[in-house]
């Protein structure tokens, strides 16, 4: 979290705010640079007095194009960004403790950009923008035209491992995460401990369905507010409230009434209807 619909959420509204804008200077404190990566010899510094050309997403990741330089901002775990009038002032969706966890800030003539992170897990990358992007290292996007049901039932059958950690893992698509890959098995049937490989060509094709279908309702309603992820104006995502499984276990489906499923597969937890979602063992 933020997942696909999340970023892509951000990302269409960083296009409308900042692209043309001129960076007047940067901050970051202590606790954000643990978490700061320069790539070859590039610095913030490099940035400062050049205008923002374009801003795209590369997974889960937040491109933001500056000259010949990328500035990369992966989310984590929360790390919303904050677009505010200069100075930052307190708002009311994040509390009273706005301030306080604004670790990384790119500053404009009168707004500026914060990235409000209280577990500073968040992730801030500068460089060449080929360097960086080829440091991605992320499998083709899960909205992307050119993933069609051949490549994607030719990616499933390269892999032994269990569906769910195979959605979650970016080397294979980009940009599904927990929340996402147990609402896309649920729709499409499969049962979240199903060896990749063994689904049917028309068994991915339903998932792969399921998975752009999904995502494209998520991004509409603007994702899914788990936590404290709201958009750069401070809004809340409202796919929260069409979720079938994700966070509903111990309650009944919707589709058969049986109880909502809550296991661990790889070290993260799945959701999932024992009845509607079929295990091929």
């Amino acid at each position: 979290m933020p997942e696909l619909p999340e970023v892509e959420t951000v990302v269409l509204q960083l296009k409308n705010k900042v692209v043309g804008k001129k960076i007047k200077k940067f901050f970051l404190d202590y606790y954000s640079s643990r978490n700061f990566k320069r790539i070859g010899k590039s610095t913030l510094s490099d940035l400062e007095g050049k205008k923002i050309d374009k801003v795209k997403r590369g997974g889960k990741n937040i491109l933001i194009y500056i000259g010949e330089y990328i500035l990369l901002i992966h989310q984590k775990m929360s790390g919303p960004l904050v677009y505010d009038n200069f100075g930052l002032k307190k708002k009311v969706y994040l509390g009273d403790e706005l301030q306080k966890h604004i670790h990384f800030c790119i500053f404009f003539e009168k707004y500026a950009l914060g990235l409000y992170d209280t577990r500073v897990f968040a992730k801030v990358v500068v460089g060449k923008q080929e360097e960086v992007e080829n440091s991605l290292k992320i499998g083709i996007d899960a909205m992307s035209d050119k993933l069609d049901g051949k490549l994607f039932h030719s990616l499933l059958l390269k892999r032994k491992m269990r569906i769910k950690p195979f959605l979650l893992d970016q080397t294979n698509i980009a940009g599904v995460g927990n929340i996402y890959a147990d609402e896309s098995l649920f729709c499409a049937g499969i049962h979240p401990e199903t060896v990749a490989c063994k689904l049917s060509y028309l068994q991915g094709v339903k998932l792969l369905g399921c998975i752009k279908k999904i995502l494209q309702q998520a991004i509409k309603l603007k994702g899914s507010s788990i936590s404290d992820y709201v958009d750069i104006e401070g809004s809340r995502g409202q796919f929260s409230l069409m979720h079938k499984v994700y966070q509903r276990e111990g309650e009944k489906c919707v589709k058969c009434g049986s109880i909502i499923k809550k296991i661990k597969i790889s070290g993260r937890y799945a959701r999932f209807c024992p009845k509607c979602q079929k295990w091929l063992k």
